[in-house]
C-alpha cells in the first residue's frame, strides 16, 4: 500500500504530531509525507516515511490570515500547488490521506482541490480519505460551514476517519449534520504517542531518587500558551521547598517570549527550562503533575502516561474546553479556572494531597494509529478485489 499523506499545521504542532504517529504506524507501507508548515526540529522520522516540505505557510493566532505579506502570497501558493501536483503525478498512491480538510484548512483549497481532481481524473481508484481529530471548532455561521463541508466531502472523498473514541466524543457533538455524510465514517480511537525509554508502570518521584514533587509544564507547539508557563513559574514562589518545576517551551515560541521566560526562571533554583522533547510521554511518566493547555496530543500524552494533569484550555474556541471537560469527568485532569499564581499553587497542593481518581470505565480506545492502518488496508484491499473482478 502506498500512501500520500498531507499535513498542514498552521499554529501549533498538534496536527503534525498526530499525523506523523499515523505515518509511523503505517509501516511497512510506503508513505510520502507532505508537510506544509514550518519544519519541526528534533523529530525522528521512521524508515518508511519520505518527507517532502512545501514552502511553509502559517496563520496568525486569530486564524484570520497568513503570516506572509499579501504581495508574497500568490507566488507561494502557485509554487505549492505545482509542487503538490508534481508529487501526485510521480508517486501514484493507493491512498491520499488528507489531515482535517474539508472540515478545516479552507484557505488551502487552492492546492488541495487541484490535487484531488487530478486523482479523480487520472486515478479514480486512489482512495481520497479525510483524517480528523475528535472535536471541531465552532464557526460564525455553522449552518453555512456544514453545508460547505458536506459539498466537498460527499463530492470528492471516499472515507472519513475520526480519531476519537465515540463512547467519549462523537463527531455529532460538534457537527450537527453527520447523518448527511454520504461516505463511510470510521472511528479509529485516539491516536496516542507511545513511551520511548520508560517501560512498564509510571515511575514516581521516589522511584527516580527524588524527594520532590516534580511538576512538568508545557505549552505544546509554543505559538500560544506562554502565559501559562510564566504563571506556573510565579506559582512556585508560593509553594516553597519540596517542589521542582521543569518547563518545556514549545519549538515555535517567540524568541522574545522565551527570553523573558529564561530571565524569569534564572534566579529560581527550583525551576529548570528543558528543550522540546520528542519523548514527552516519558517526561510525563517521570512527573507527579502536568500543567498545560488541553490540546489533543497533550491530553493523549496524559492518558498514556497516567500522570494527573491541571489544564487551562485555549480560550479562543470551544475545542479544548470541551475536550478538557470530557476527560475531567473521567478523572484524567482537573481544569484550572484562573492563571492567578495563588490559585495555581493551591491547585498543585490539592493535586498532591488529593489526586483525581480515574473512572474505572475510562478504558478509552487508544490504538488509533494502528486502527487507521487496519482500516486503510481493508479499504484498499476492497478496491483491488473490485478491480480484479472487472478484469
Amino acid at each position: 500500500m502506498r500512501v500520500l499523506q498531507y499535513c498542514q499545521h498552521v499554529l501549533g504542532i498538534g496536527h503534525f504530531v498526530r499525523s506523523l504517529e499515523i505515518a509511523r504506524a503505517l509501516h511497512p507501507h510506503m508513505v510520502v509525507f507532505v508537510e506544509g508548515g514550518n519544519p519541526v526540529q528534533g523529530v525522528s522520522y521512521p524508515d518508511n516515511v519520505e518527507i517532502i516540505r512545501l514552502p511553509p505557510l502559517e496563520m496568525d493566532t486569530e486564524f484570520r490570515g497568513f503570516t506572509v505579506r499579501d504581495d508574497e502570497l500568490p507566488a507561494i501558493q502557485e509554487h505549492r500547488k505545482k509542487a503538490l501536483l508534481d508529487i501526485c503525478r510521480s508517486f501514484r498512491p493507493d491512498v491520499f490521506l488528507i489531515e482535517l480538510f474539508p472540515f478545516g484548512r479552507k484557505k488551502f483549497r487552492f492546492e488541495l482541490i487541484p490535487a484531488i481532481e487530478f486523482f479523480r481524473a487520472t486515478s479514480p481508484d486512489t482512495l481520497i480519505v479525510c483524517s480528523m481529530r475528535d472535536i471541531l471548532v465552532e464557526k460564525e455561521n455553522q449552518q453555512k460551514y456544514e453545508a460547505r463541508v458536506l459539498e466537498v466531502l460527499n463530492k470528492y472523498f471516499d472515507l472519513l476517519l475520526v480519531h476519537s473514541d465515540p463512547r467519549l466524543i462523537k463527531l455529532d457533538d460538534t457537527f450537527s449534520r453527520v447523518k448527511d455524510i454520504a461516505v463511510p465514517l470510521e472511528y479509529t480511537g485516539f491516536v496516542v504517542r507511545k513511551p520511548g525509554g520508560v517501560k512498564g508502570r509510571r515511575k514516581t518521584r521516589r522511584a527516580v531518587g527524588r524527594n520532590l514533587v516534580r511538576i512538568v509544564a508545557s505549552n505544546g507547539g509554543g505559538r500560544v500558551g506562554g502565559e501559562v508557563l510564566e504563571m506556573v513559574v510565579r506559582a512556585m514562589d508560593r509553594l516553597g521547598k519540596g517542589y521542582h518545576l521543569d518547563l518545556f517551551p514549545g519549538p515555535f515560541m517567540e524568541r522574545e517570549e522565551k527570553k523573558e521566560l529564561l530571565e524569569l526562571a534564572k534566579n529560581r533554583p527550583a525551576v529548570s527550562i528543558r528543550k522540546f522533547s520528542k519523548n514527552f510521554v516519558d517526561e510525563l511518566r517521570n512527573a507527579d503533575i502536568s500543567i498545560s493547555m488541553a490540546g489533543y496530543n497533550t491530553m493523549m500524552d496524559l492518558v498514556a502516561s497516567g500522570t494527573p494533569g491541571l489544564v487551562l484550555p485555549f480560550g479562543q474556541n470551544r475545542e479544548q474546553m470541551l475536550r478538557a471537560q470530557k476527560f475531567a469527568e473521567r478523572g484524567v485532569v482537573r481544569i484550572l479556572k484562573s492563571l492567578d499564581p495563588d490559585t495555581i499553587a493551591t491547585e498543585i497542593q490539592n493535586m498532591v494531597n488529593n489526586p483525581p481518581v480515574r473512572d474505572k470505565g475510562a478504558d478509552f480506545k487508544m490504538n488509533g494509529a494502528e486502527k487507521t492502518k487496519q482500516i486503510l488496508e481493508k479499504y484498499v484491499q476492497a478496491v483491488k478485489r473490485h478491480e480484479a473482478s472487472r478484469e
